[in-house]
């Protein structure tokens, strides 16, 4: 009998669609473009359970927007960072914003044991620089879809 070995993995998919405004003068909001993600990642850290999904627009361009959620096992998930980016002569980096307010509802539904959507019927966060007034108003709803894979080899 053959001794097989499977690989373990995970199936991310989904969007958000997000409409963002320069609140850095609050009577005079400016507004950004809305947006709607086009790619998401996956990752997990050993030392903390549970996993973080990055949802990315533009992913590798000078226009780079990305929102990250955490599922951790022992909270609802929940948003935890906001970077945009910028662009200098020779590269782009991320332009990290801090979340100082967040409002949300994400609904949790277990289709099997291995699938499960997160339903984000609707978010609110406000992200500022810590380096400067940079304030930024994000609004939006989506979903996120993720599946745990096993695969032989």
């Amino acid at each position: 009998m053959a001794n097989t070995q499977a690989i373990d993995g995970v199936l991310v998919d989904g969007q958000l669609t997000v409409e963002t405004k320069d609140v850095t003068n609050p009577t005079s909001p400016l507004q950004m473009t809305t947006f709607t993600t086009t790619a998401m990642k996956y990752s997990d850290n050993p030392l903390r359970p549970g996993f973080f999904i990055s949802c990315f627009k533009d992913k590798g361009l000078s226009s780079e927007r990305t929102l990250t959620l955490a599922f951790t096992t022992d909270a609802v998930p929940r948003f935890t960072g906001y970077t945009e980016a910028f662009t200098t002569k020779t590269e782009t980096e991320p332009y990290s914003f801090d979340i100082i307010d967040y409002t949300g509802k994400i609904e949790t539904m277990e289709i099997t044991r291995d699938k499960r959507r997160y339903n984000v019927i609707e978010f609110e966060i406000l992200a500022k620089r810590s380096d400067n007034n940079e304030t930024r108003k994000l609004t939006g709803k989506g979903h996120i879809f993720i599946t745990n894979l096993s695969m032989a080899l």
